[in-house]
């Protein structure tokens, strides 16, 4: 006997089918295959402010890597007279003794 007939379905009545139909809404509502529209756009507007303070955080971390670059540049510059004149004081040493 196929389930498309229609003797197939004789024993299964309303009442059944709404038991059926508030198992199955209600398992989709528990494993989270449904969602309500509150919920949707609350995780929505979450997931925008999440985006929205990566963008900030993005923007103050170029700002400080700047600021570190310059910094960084800077000091290889100074490191690079500090070691030129210590090679020159280290020369004339040697030429003294």
């Amino acid at each position: 006997m196929s389930i498309f007939t229609p003797a197939a379905w004789d024993g299964i009545g309303i009442v059944s089918f709404l038991i059926i139909a508030f198992i199955a809404l209600a398992w989709a509502f528990l494993t989270g295959k449904l969602v309500l529209g509150v919920h949707h756009r609350e995780i929505v507007a979450e997931k925008d402010r999440a985006l929205e303070a990566a963008d900030k955080r993005a923007t103050e971390d170029a700002v400080s890597i700047g600021k570190f670059a310059d910094a960084a540049a800077k000091s290889t510059a100074a490191a690079e007279v500090q070691q030129a004149m210590v090679t020159a004081i280290r020369q004339l040493a040697e030429e003294r003794t």
